[in-house]
């Protein structure tokens, strides 16, 4: 039984943890919270690894110059978004409690909010993303490996370090799409 709205945003808060874009909300402990940074260094890290290997970087050096322009463009918009994520974290969970206030508001006036549905509808978006990733990386990776003579898990590699700040983003963007409706 869904009740709050965080418990709608849980789909799409998960993943951005897990993808190094938020602050996890496991509690108030500091320790915790210090493991939270913690993971999302060692993630940007891996990320930063694999983005300038040399397999990785030499098959990028193909690339026209608009191609890697766009490319750092992206991953500066991607560590604007963890930056303000962090800063923001705390006004985001208050803006939360208070969707949650005007929630209980409305259930006391007699307007009915079907969280069970905009869970289940959360999910399905989850869901939607998810397959919408997988199947963008790998018709890229086949044409990565087709193009580059290389095989397969490398064209792997470069199409998922090469996709990854869009597709956090975009994960971003459908929490805050969430939020508003």
């Amino acid at each position: 039984m869904t009740k709050n709205i965080q418990t709608i945003l849980t789909p799409f808060l998960t993943i951005s943890y897990m993808f190094g874009l938020r602050i996890a909300n496991l509690s108030t402990d500091l320790s915790k919270l210090w493991f939270s940074f913690l993971y999302m260094l060692l993630v940007w890290l891996i990320y930063y690894f694999l983005s300038t290997r040399t397999l990785v970087y030499s098959i990028h050096e193909s690339y026209p110059i608009e191609y890697h322009i766009c490319y750092w463009l992206e991953i500066f918009m991607t560590s604007l978004s963890i930056v303000f994520g962090i800063y923001h974290n705390k006004k985001f969970q208050n803006c939360l409690k208070r969707f949650d206030i005007v929630d209980n508001t409305l259930l006391e006036l007699g307007t009915v909010i079907d969280y069970d549905k905009l869970h289940k509808k959360s999910l399905w978006i989850v869901l939607g993303w998810f397959i919408v990733v997988i199947s963008l990386n790998s018709i890229t990776a086949l044409f990565v490996k087709a193009e580059h003579d290389c095989d397969i898990l490398t064209a792997m590699i470069v199409v998922f370090t090469r996709n990854y700040s869009f597709h956090i983003n975009a994960i971003g963007d459908l929490t805050t799409a969430t939020i508003l409706g």
